[in-house]
């Protein structure tokens, strides 16, 4: 996935959600529609705010926790001591 794509994803996300949320709440209130449509743009472009925030914070995390693991265990690097079973296939289904 491209860099950045998942920070962009939760930010629209959040946004289209609160966009949502915010006219179904003015339509129960029975608002009028210019009323309803101008707080359902602002809650969007809020929500979108917050949302890439947390998606800027979450991308990061997963790209430094990546980074690490790939540090510990290069590939083609020496196996893992402790005695693997190589001859294990995963559970087996009896029926």
């Amino acid at each position: 996935m491209k860099r950045g794509m998942p920070t962009r994803l939760i930010g629209a996300s959040m946004g289209l959600a609160a966009f949502a949320l915010a006219v179904f709440a003015g339509l129960a209130a029975d608002n009028p529609a210019d009323q309803i449509l101008i707080r359902a743009l602002i809650s969007m472009l809020g929500c979108q705010a917050v949302g890439l925030a947390i998606g800027a914070v979450a991308e990061r995390a997963i790209d430094d926790r990546a980074a690490a693991m790939r540090a510990e265990n290069p590939i083609g690097g020496p196996a893992p001591e402790g005695g693997g079973d190589d001859e294990y296939e995963g559970p087996v289904l009896v029926v």
